[in-house]
C-alpha cells in the first residue's frame, strides 16, 4: 500500500524529521460491513501456523527527497598528453604525425561538493565546445571517459583505469552541425562520482588528427 502525503502532511513530517523522531498511527476500519459484528485488520507477523514467514512481516518505508541543488564546475587543469611531452593549459585530442595517440585530459575539483555519504547525484553532464572540425568525408569520432590515473604521463594514460564512457561518441558530421555537445552521466557514472573526494578526471580520445577544444564545464 502506498500513501502519498499532501502538502500539510509533508510540512508536518518535515518538522518531525528535524526532531529525529516520526511517530505514525495506523487506524483500521471505522464501520462494520453489513451483517458483521466485528471488523479487524490484522498484519502477518511471520510466526505461527498461519504465518507466511519472516520476510512477510510488515515494514514501513518513509521515502522523502531533499530539495535539489545545482553546482557548476570548471576544470582546475586541462592537459594535452603526447608521447614525449605534456602540454599544460591546452586541450587537444587526436593523433600526431607519427600516428601516436594524443590524449586530452581534464581535471575537475570536488572540494565544493557536499558530503558524498549524505548526497545522491541525480544528474550530471559534461558540456564540450570544439574549435574546429575536419573536412567532410572523414569518418571521425571521439569519446569521453571517466578514468583513474596514477600519474600525469603518457605511460599512465595508456594504462589508465577506465571507469565508464560518458555519454555517446560524437562524429565529425555532428561537429560540423554544432560545436557544442553535452555528454550525460549514466546511473553507474553517477554512483562512481560518490567515490571521488578530491577530483575527477576525464580523458578524450579521437580517431582524427589533432583538433582543439575551447572549454568544458560539468
Amino acid at each position: 500500500m502506498k500513501w502519498d502525503f499532501n502538502g500539510v502532511e509533508r510540512s508536518i513530517v518535515e518538522n518531525l524529521i528535524e526532531t529525529g523522531k516520526v511517530i505514525l498511527r495506523i487506524q483500521g476500519p471505522q464501520q462494520l460491513p453489513l451483517g458483521n459484528n466485528s471488523q479487524v485488520m490484522q498484519f502477518d507477523i511471520g510466526y505461527g501456523p498461519f504465518g507466511s514467514g519472516l520476510h512477510y512481516r510488515p515494514h514501513l518505508e518513509l521515502i522523502y527527497q531533499l530539495p535539489e541543488d545545482t553546482l557548476s564546475l570548471k576544470p582546475s587543469s586541462v592537459n594535452t598528453i603526447c608521447e614525449n611531452e605534456v602540454i599544460a593549459e591546452h586541450l587537444s585530442s587526436g593523433f600526431d604525425q607519427q600516428g601516436n595517440v594524443v590524449y586530452g585530459q581534464m581535471v575537475f575539483p570536488l572540494q565544493d561538493l557536499p558530503d558524498a555519504d549524505k548526497t545522491v547525484f541525480t544528474q550530471a553532464h559534461l558540456k564540450l565546445v570544439n574549435k574546429n572540425a575536419l573536412p567532410q568525408g572523414k569518418d571521425v569520432r571521439f569519446t569521453i571517459e571517466l578514468v583513474e590515473l596514477q600519474d600525469l604521463d603518457y605511460s599512465s594514460v595508456k594504462q589508465r583505469s577506465k571507469i565508464e564512457y560518458i555519454g555517446y561518441e560524437v562524429s565529425n558530421a555532428q561537429l560540423r552541425e554544432s560545436n557544442t555537445h553535452y555528454f550525460l552521466f549514466d546511473s553507474y557514472s553517477l554512483n562512481e562520482l560518490g567515490r571521488f573526494t578530491a577530483k575527477i578526471r576525464l580523458s578524450i580520445l579521437s580517431s582524427a588528427p589533432l583538433w582543439n577544444l575551447k572549454y568544458i564545464t560539468v
